[in-house]
């Protein structure tokens, strides 16, 4: 099983409204944090992922808060994100055996806890980028590389598609998150004609 938590309150200094609403094409935080987090976990597992339930609080619009589930073979991946307020920002991966964590604050570091003596260690992954600054310039060194030898970059483009096909899926799918507060808490599907 993998867990995916990823979020805060957003605070990034758009120079637009771009990213929410009408202009955004009703997509918001899926697009753009769960992205990377979908790359991630098909550069971890490889293949494609069956969509199992996807909801957000859009109404139609831009969502700030999802969750998504998705299976492939024998493996579930929960996803949750959110613009609206801090999550564990952690990702964890639990097998028979124990799990692995990781924290998007500690990208040099996981967390190992074995079923068996239950006590978490924390290894060092020794030459890995402390910070997203880090990590922001590994990815522009391979791409000068790649334009410079010819070479293929780490990443390329067809790398991409299965996490967009599975976006693409979701907002397919879309459904809304109960919302008992909210004077319009009807599901997606009821509102549209």
């Amino acid at each position: 099983r993998v867990q995916m938590d990823e979020g805060d309150r957003f605070g990034w200094p758009s120079a637009s409204p771009a990213m929410f609403g009408a202009r955004s094409g009703g997509k918001g935080v899926l697009l753009d944090i769960g992205v990377h987090a979908l790359d991630l976990a098909h550069w971890w597992l490889g293949g494609e992922f069956e969509l199992t339930s996807y909801q957000d609080d859009s109404f139609g619009g831009s969502e700030a808060a999802t969750c998504a589930v998705f299976e492939q073979t024998e493996t579930q991946v929960e996803l949750r994100l959110s613009w609206l307020a801090k999550r564990a920002n952690e990702y964890t991966i639990e097998g028979e055996r124990g799990k692995i964590s990781w924290s998007i604050y500690d990208l040099d570091r996981i967390t190992v806890s074995s079923k068996e003596d239950g006590a978490p260690r924390v290894i060092r992954i020794p030459g890995a980028p402390t910070s997203f600054d880090g990590l922001a310039d590994r990815v522009l060194d391979d791409f000068i590389s790649a334009v410079r030898t010819g070479n293929a970059p780490s990443v390329g483009p067809l790398d991409v598609l299965p996490p967009m096909r599975l976006i693409e899926g979701c907002y397919a799918k879309r459904d809304t998150f109960s919302m008992p507060w909210h004077p319009f808490d009807l599901p997606l599907k009821a509102q549209t004609p």
